[in-house]
């Protein structure tokens, strides 16, 4: 995506403890600023808002979580427990289903944890 704009990209590198947005944080950021009617906030609807939220709940998904499936899996679970309470309570949605994949979670990771730019020293991508 950024190479295809002109930026190159051989020299970026990700911090292991950098915060993921993923795609139910843009849609839990859209459903808020939709609930807040004339009052909104006018965000972005990217979904910072809430991967913040959940970054302050210790419930965020980093960077380094994604190159051990244990540890992804059960930070997955724990994020989308709080999630989906939201998700069905508050706003009347189909829950996130972790196993399937769903709403774009697991490609949306499969395709992150795949870049190069995630390799450990010395490790090849997969």
């Amino acid at each position: 995506m950024l190479e295809s704009r002109g930026v190159a990209t051989a020299n970026l590198r990700l911090s292991g403890n950098a915060h993921l947005i993923l795609p139910y944080h843009q849609e839990l950021d859209a459903l808020h600023e939709r609930h807040l009617g004339k009052n909104k906030l006018g965000t972005t609807k990217r979904g910072i808002g809430p991967a913040y939220a959940d970054r302050s709940m210790r419930v965020g998904i980093r960077v380094q979580d994604l190159l051990d499936e244990k540890i992804f899996s059960e930070k997955l679970r724990a994020a989308l427990e709080h999630t989906n309470k939201v998700l069905t309570r508050v706003f009347n949605r189909l829950p996130v289903d972790a196993d399937k994949g769903d709403r774009g979670v697991l490609g949306a990771l499969c395709s992150t944890a795949r870049s190069p730019h995630l390799r450990r020293r010395g490790s090849r991508p997969r």
